[in-house]
């Protein structure tokens, strides 16, 4: 017998593959699915017959299931009766053991399902929902009904035999366990609710459909994360609404949420679903898209994201996007970070990062709000936030509104509301508390775009201080029909307008504020309000409120305490057509400094020309000009301060390089000074020039080059010279330094000139301009002006009063009675000074020859003083005191005692 036909060693074999067997058997039913009941319920526990489970207890419309172990294996089916009358099924896990959904999970009717498992649920790529209801996944450990009985998976209890409405609410463990979907694919019929709640909820490259529904997600103290492409949508017909609650959101990976009307009619109207994100810590929309949507066809308005966490990271290409493009209005963009919001970085395929509310295409409605509030807006690398009214569209371009501690734009980021159709834009409002910083080409920009029909909304900004460098702009300008946006700024502390870009689409572009319009365009400049302690305009940055038009230019108004003109900056109303230049105010209550020019201007402007380069020159200053091809007059300039100092080539000036008269010019300060070729001017080309008025109390002072001119026709044309009216303290030049004040005229009559002072230094009068310091309205062909000056002469005795040259002797009274106060004795000489009887004599040191006096003790005991009490005359005629008058008059008849 060999020795496997031994019987031990038959039976052993036997044994191992029967045990082989049973082993793949209980395999294979895993794989399966493992579908077991617990005995929690008693008579009526859950039964599991095939793919179909039974029984549970039912309550009214409420049917309970509970299982010691729930999975569906890969690709298997398990349905959940549905009795009559049951309008909820309610399946709780009661083992230990996730649940794993690798197949199809439905029920045979269209009650709402509710599964829990605080162990974890998980979905894989193959899971599917077939349910006509809703359907609930939690990994709560118990459902809250309204009666007090908690169906729980801790303390698992039968139902009680009550009827039990539907739940209000889930319990959560201290510790949450986690819901994974894993390439799965889970959809609601239209109009439900799935929701999946608890702990971690993860979903990678999954797709969840609840068209015209909601999507729930996620668990105050747990992660929500969806990734690899994730899709979440609640689009359809409309109210379809999607909430995420968590501690910390994150949506990356070309992951997306969507809702939005798709299609419907007028009679169908409704309001697209909104989209709500909540996270105690952190959001973060990474290369990720939150949309809703009205699609061209469809009628109604969009709903609303709403965003409220900690802070708020959108990057690489991550956007918010509220768009209609049928009937309809775009929803609000509203996001309450107590920390900071930063948008930033492209996308890999050069998507900006983004916050949109568009009225599209050929859309009826308007683009909705966006309204942030966070402690910190911080946008670079070309992020946005933008209201928009696309081409073809009827509407209104959204508001925008900024509630933040500090902002900051970097590298050609931008806040914008714009029409490019039938509408106005928005406005803009941006309040912060700390400072406002836009660098390097980035803006705050309100405009309407040529053929668009529509008006610049304003923009608002206040802040401890504001900073806009290398080509960044704060502008509410275009080609508007009516009139450009008005732009207010107030800052508590300063505002710095520096430099000119260097890259990129700010290449060539002045920093500034803007609120001009275009040549395209109808409508009149905007007007620009600037509030501030200091106010610098430095290296070629502007404030712009000019023309281009035939309109006229916008109003331009800076109260500040110091204002810094230098390096080619300015402050302008141009007219460069045949509109009016603007008028400008300036008050500054300490003083203000012009000067400089900028060197790049010449270079700057051949490469790209004047529809990009701002400035009308190289010169730092104040500017209410018509350029040069125009038609309009010059704008007014007001200007009031302390001390006003223009210098090396800036000017203030209202001149007309075109065909039209000059402005005026009005200057109100205590010291004014020129030198160095600065200029206030009202001179024009071929027209009547303008007026310049100096009120200068104490000083104004000319020097090296400088000038006050209403000069006309310099380019030899027509046009009297403007009037020049100057009053001051004094006025002081050096004669061979050539500074000269001017009326002149080509073939025009000259202008007057008006001067009042009480001195002038250094500069005469003459009938022709020289190499010298001059006064002169002459024409060359003309009659020449007349110069009329005032010299307030002082007399010095003026005011005074003659002292007379003869002294009589005072009256003395008759009969000598000290006590009548009829006459004075006065002992004069006591080191200068009156003293009368009654004074004390208070000081030890008397005006005496500057002598101190004696502080030696006498030697002797001093005699004792005794009050007079008459008085006699002595032989010699005098008066002599004494303090006996009876002793006295036996010794001399004429004694008699004081009364």
């Amino acid at each position: 017998m060999t020795e496997l036909a031994h019987p031990s060693r038959l039976k052993q074999l036997i044994s191992l593959i029967l045990m082989s067997l049973c082993a793949q058997g209980c395999w294979i039913e895993t794989a399966l699915s493992q579908i077991v009941p617990d005995a929690s319920l008693g008579t009526e526990s859950s039964l599991s017959t095939g793919n179909v489970i039974t029984g549970g207890s039912q309550r009214g419309a409420n049917l309970f299931h509970s299982f010691a172990q729930f999975n569906i294996g890969d690709r298997q089916r398990i349905d959940f009766a549905n009795p009559a009358g049951v309008d909820r099924i309610f399946a709780r896990v009661t083992g230990n053991t996730r649940s794993e959904i690798l197949g199809t999970l439905g029920i045979l009717g269209n009650a709402d399902l509710f599964l829990l498992n605080p162990n974890g649920i998980t979905f894989g790529a193959n899971a599917a929902l077939d349910v006509r209801g809703s359907f609930v996944a939690s990994t709560a450990n118990s459902l809250i009904f309204d009666n007090g009985f908690s169906f729980s998976t801790v303390t698992p209890q039968t139902p009680p035999l009550l009827t039990i409405s539907a739940p209000l609410g889930l319990q959560y463990p201290s510790n949450l366990s986690s819901i994974q979907l894993q390439r799965a694919s889970l959809q609601v019929s239209d109009g439900k609710r799935l929701a999946l709640l608890g702990g971690d909820v993860s979903l990678e490259g999954s797709t969840l459909l609840a068209l015209s529904g909601q999507v729930e997600l996620g668990e105050p103290q747990g992660n929500v994360s969806l990734s690899a492409g994730t899709s979440v949508d609640v689009s359809g017909t409309g109210s379809g609404n999607i909430a995420i609650n968590a501690r910390n959101i994150t949506i990356s990976e070309g992951s997306r949420l969507f809702a939005g009307i798709a299609s419907n009619t007028i009679g169908d109207a409704k309001l697209a679903g909104g989209i709500r994100l909540n996270a105690i810590e952190a959001i973060n929309l990474n290369d990720s898209e939150i949309l809703i949507f009205v699609l061209p066809g469809a009628v109604g308005n969009s709903g609303n994201v709403d965003i409220s966490t900690n802070s708020l990271l959108i990057n690489n290409g991550g956007q918010i996007n509220i768009t209609t493009a049928g009937q309809g209005n775009a929803g609000n963009v509203n996001i309450n970070v107590v920390n900071s919001v930063r948008l930033s970085q492209l996308s890999p395929a050069g998507f900006q990062s983004a916050i949109f509310s568009i009225a599209g295409n050929n859309a009826q409605g308007n683009a909705g709000n966006i309204n942030i509030s966070a402690g910190e807006l911080y946008l670079n690398d070309y992020s946005g936030l933008s209201t928009v009214l696309r081409e073809g569209a009827i509407g209104k371009a959204g508001d925008i509104n900024i509630t933040t501690g500090q902002l900051t734009f970097a590298d050609f980021s931008v806040l914008n509301a714009a029409t490019f159709g039938q509408g106005d834009s928005g406005n803009i409002s941006v309040k912060v508390n700390g400072a406002i910083s836009l660098t390097n080409g980035s803006a705050i920009a309100n405009q309407v775009f040529p053929d668009a029909i529509g008006n610049v909304g304003n923009i608002t900004i206040e802040g401890h201080s504001l900073s806009l460098t290398s080509g960044s702009e704060i502008l509410a300008n275009g080609a508007p029909r009516e009139r450009a946006g008005n732009i207010i700024v107030n800052a508590r502390d300063s505002i710095s307008l520096i430099g000119i870009g260097t890259e990129g689409i700010a290449q060539g572009v002045s920093s500034g504020l803007f609120s001009d319009t275009t040549s395209d365009s109808f409508g009149i400049g905007g007007s620009i309000q600037v509030n501030a302690p200091s106010l610098m305009i430095a290296d070629g940055a502007v404030i712009d409120a000019g023309s281009r038009n035939a309109a006229r230019g916008g109003d331009i108004a800076i109260n500040v305490d110091r204002l810094r003109i230098t390096g080619g900056g300015q402050i302008l109303t141009t007219a460069k057509s045949s509109g009016q230049a603007g008028d400008i105010a300036v008050q500054a209550a300490s003083d203000i400094f012009l000067s400089g020019r900028d060197p790049g201007f010449e270079t700057r402007l051949a490469q790209f020309g004047a529809e990009v380069v701002d400035q009308i020159d190289a010169a730092s200053g104040i500017f209410a000009n018509t350029l040069a091809g125009s038609s309009g007059t010059g704008g007014n300039i007001s200007v009031r301060s302390r001390a006003v100092r223009v210098q090396e080539d800036a000017r203030v000036a209202v001149d007309s390089q075109g065909v039209g008269a000059g402005g005026s010019i009005q200057v109100q300060t205590n010291l004014l000074t020129l030198s160095d070729r600065a200029a206030i001017s009202a001179e024009t080309q071929s027209n009547t020039g303008g007026n310049i008025t100096l009120s200068v109390p104490d000083l104004l002072l000319l020097r090296r080059g400088s000038s006050i001119s209403t000069t006309a026709g310099i380019a030899q044309g027509n046009g009297d010279g403007g009037n020049i009216n100057l009053t001051s303290g004094f006025i002081v030049a050096i004669p061979n330094e050539n500074s000269d004040i001017t009326a002149n005229a080509f073939s025009g009559r000259g202008g007057n000139i008006t001067i009042t002072t009480q001195g002038i230094f250094g500069t005469d009068f003459r009938d022709r301009q020289t190499a010298l310091s001059d006064i002169t309205a002459s024409s060359q062909l003309g009659i020449n002006g007349v110069v009329t000056i005032n010299t307030l002469a002082l007399d010095p005795l003026q005011g005074t009063s003659e002292l007379p040259t003869r002294f009589s002797s005072p009256p003395i009274a008759q009969g000598c009675q000290a006590s009548s106060r009829t006459s004075r004795f006065v002992n004069q000489g006591r080191g200068g000074v009156s003293i009368s009887p009654a004074d004390p004599l208070v000081a030890e040191m008397i005006w005496q020859d500057w002598e101190l006096i004696d502080h030696s003790q006498a030697s002797h005991n001093p005699k004792e003083i005794t009050e007079a009490q008459g008085w006699v005359k002595q032989s010699d005629g005098t008066v002599a005191l004494v303090a006996n008058p009876d002793r006295a008059m036996n010794d001399c008849p004429t004694s008699q005692p004081i009364p």
